[in-house]
């Protein structure tokens, strides 16, 4: 098993945090009646080259944090969402767990744009909120 971590701070509360995750996508384009954060609940998202890759909330911690199972072909990619209140406003936290039969070479190959993509997300988000 292998984590990758990437950590934040915004000026935003952790409330405005959490109303950006429960509205972001793509849990509220599913198939499924659902809106917003809901553990347990499963959807999918399709990749500009067609592939559809399933996932499944798997905890909800209200205000603070969620996990969420990306299953692909004998691996999964477990992302943890947290956010803390600090004095000055928010600490953003995004913290993958790659697991699986084949997640060595997946780690190997893709853990720098896994970083990235992480990175950038939560550069994205840090600038939405402030």
């Amino acid at each position: 098993m292998s984590k990758i971590i990437v950590t934040g701070k915004s000026k935003a509360s952790p409330q405005k945090v959490w109303q950006v995750w429960q509205k972001a996508q793509p849990w509220n384009n599913w198939d499924e009646d659902t809106n917003g954060l809901n553990q347990g609940s499963k959807g999918h998202v399709t990749s500009n080259k067609g592939k559809v890759v399933p996932y499944k909330i798997l905890n909800v911690q209200e205000g603070e944090s969620f996990t969420i199972c990306w299953k692909a072909l004998f691996i999964k990619l477990i992302f943890t969402y947290q956010v803390k209140p600090i004095d000055t406003g928010s600490e953003i936290t995004y913290l993958v767990h790659i697991k699986g039969f084949f997640s060595w070479p997946i780690r190997s190959l893709l853990k720098r744009k896994i970083q990235k993509n992480l990175e950038d997300g939560l550069t994205s988000l840090i600038k939405q909120l402030n």
